[in-house]
């Protein structure tokens, strides 16, 4: 059915009794108008296996999702003899020590035939020199810079404590921000404050690690959420502010308000650019301005999205003509008779707040914002899922598609304190010694 959305769950079951329960989302989409590759462009070091891109489409209903294990997708490069690449996506470049300097190739996807009309576009591989390239001048290798601390000897003291600050987000013109940065936070370790590092300052030295990155900031795999927030106390009168935030915190802030327990701020009001409104009309920004708590049969976001599941663009394209036609063509015929919605009818036993609508009609702008060309592919939150073992939108961690443990261990492993070949190596005090050659 077009533009349905809805959430199964599965219940795991043993001699009759529940002992698990799960669940996912499932969005029924028309078609696909568009693909792309993400990152535009990924820098990857010669021998670290299992780069891979991700695939992102945008459907017919306005909405962005990831179809990157779509099944029945094509992976090729133009540049065999450059990287190796497996049938599933994965590439790796070949280490060539014969040259010194970046080399790129292509990686291309081709959609199964049911949707070969879709044209994927190509991403850009930048291979660059390997992390202990013997070729490359020792300037020229990433190196470990000493902080501060009692004893930058020992390092290899077993009583010693060794932290390690690493850059990610970067980019070449920011090393002097990231050294004043990690000068900061080692300074700030030291205060009676930070009890209990400030107690163990003597046995604790701090270093830095600088890896320049071609894009900035990090990698956020969870849906986003783009709002703007009406601020009063800006000369000039009112002031829309944009803002970002994850799905599942904007949920969790929407109940907050909705309950009585306001996120605003003193400062300023929150005004929500409702999708379907053009620029001209003055109702896209939508004001919130509950005075009470919700109360029964009122329905939370949350509660709300558990009926009738997230918008799309095509549900609030709606809302420029009448919202009275998105609740009786679709919400009372495929989801609950009794629902209603505060201005259009009399409350029924599960009744909608304006403030709700609000909130549940902006979601109809959450979108999966583009990879990052990041040195370590450090990624924040996880892909869309709703059951309980989803990634909080602040975790971070590896993107497993681009960067693994092992990799980072064969840069550590050999990693100097200093710019020439006589400096210590030191980085096996983080890497793991399973990396010895």
């Amino acid at each position: 059915m077009k533009n349905f959305n809805f959430v199964v769950a599965a219940t795991l079951q043993a001699g009759g009794q529940p002992l698990r329960t799960t669940s996912f989302r499932v969005h029924v989409h028309n078609s696909i108008t568009s693909a792309w590759m993400t990152p535009v462009s990924m820098d990857a070091v010669q021998e670290e296996p299992d780069h891979m891109f991700s695939i992102y489409a945008e459907f017919s209903d306005g909405t962005v999702g990831d179809i990157t294990y779509h099944h029945g997708i094509t992976w090729s490069t133009n540049q065999l003899s450059k990287i190796t690449m497996t049938n599933v996506g994965k590439f790796t470049p070949v280490l060539d020590q014969s040259s010194i300097g970046p080399a790129s190739a292509l990686v291309l996807a081709a959609l199964p035939a049911t949707l070969n009309s879709i044209f994927v576009t190509d991403g850009i591989v930048n291979i660059v020199d390997s992390w202990q390239n013997p070729f490359a001048s020792p300037t020229n290798r990433p190196r470990i810079d000493f902080i501060r601390g009692p004893n930058k000897m020992n390092y290899n003291d077993p009583d010693m404590s060794n932290i390690l600050f690493v850059s990610e987000g970067f980019n070449s013109l920011e090393e002097d921000y990231f050294n004043t940065l990690t000068s900061i936070l080692a300074g700030q370790m030291e205060e009676p404050s930070q009890f209990p590092w400030s107690t163990l300052v003597n046995k604790i030295n701090f270093w830095s690690l600088f890896l320049p990155s071609a894009d900035q900031e990090c990698t956020v795999l969870s849906e986003q959420i783009p709002y703007n927030q009406l601020n009063f106390e800006v000369l000039g009168g009112e002031h829309y502010e944009p803002k970002m935030t994850g799905i599942k915190q904007w949920i969790s802030n929407a109940d907050a308000y909705l309950k009585g327990y306001s996120f605003i701020s003193t400062i300023g009001e929150i005004a929500i650019k409702v999708p379907g409104f053009p620029d001209t009309d003055s109702r896209r920004y939508q004001p919130l301005n509950r005075a009470t708590k919700i109360a029964s049969p009122e329905l939370s976001l949350s509660a709300l999205i558990e009926i009738v599941g997230y918008p799309t663009p095509c549900d609030t394209n709606q809302l420029t003509t009448s919202e009275a036609d998105l609740l009786n063509y679709k919400w009372k015929i495929l989801y609950d008779p009794g629902i209603s919605l505060e201005g259009v009818n009399a409350a029924g036993s599960k009744h909608v707040p304006k403030d709700t609508f609000i909130f549940w009609a902006a979601m109809a702008n959450r979108r999966l914002t583009n990879h990052r060309n990041t040195a370590f592919k450090i990624a924040i939150g996880g892909t869309p899922r709703t059951d309980r073992f989803s990634t909080p939108d602040r975790n971070s961690s590896f993107h497993l598609n681009n960067l693994r443990r092992a990799n980072v261990d064969q840069l550590l492993y050999r990693i100097r304190e200093g710019a020439t070949v006589t400096d210590p190596i030191i980085g096996y005090v983080w890497g793991r010694s399973a990396y010895t050659d």
